[in-house]
């Protein structure tokens, strides 16, 4: 990831700051929503931007939603936080899945997260609903 900030668009010029450890700023988007912005009060959108292999590049994104479950994972001293993030990615939604280790109270993050656009995540979905996973959706 290359850069990760909360923007607010108010006014002539939009504020902009750096939204620091991503652990932190999705575990408060999960809970309080989009931040206010420290210089005028108004909301923020918080921006990433991935870089790509495969020829694919930069893409940018705006995350639209966060979630996180609502009864956190343990083993022994480790603690397992998923996330579910909605971004809009140009016109289309996708759907980031990154997750962390907390062994002992310090951050390990999965690195190999997946990031799909929104068609492919519904198929896989479907898929699994069709075959009688998912049944209590």
């Amino acid at each position: 990831m290359t850069w990760r900030d909360y923007v607010c668009e108010s006014g002539k010029r939009g504020h902009k700051r750096r939204a620091g450890n991503l652990f932190d700023a999705l575990v408060e988007f999960s809970t309080d929503g989009a931040r206010k912005c420290d210089k005028c009060g108004h909301a923020t959108e918080l921006r990433l931007q991935f870089d790509f292999g495969l020829d694919i590049g930069r893409t940018p994104c705006t995350v639209l939603n966060v979630f996180m479950p609502r009864k956190l994972v343990r083993w022994n001293k480790v603690v397992f936080y998923p996330f579910l993030v909605v971004v809009q990615r140009g016109k289309t939604l996708a759907y980031w899945l990154p997750y962390w280790h907390l062994d002992d109270g310090k951050k390990k993050y999965g690195q190999w997260a997946a990031f799909m656009n929104e068609p492919l995540f519904k198929d896989l979905l479907l898929q699994a609903k069709k075959h009688g996973y998912l049944r209590n959706l």
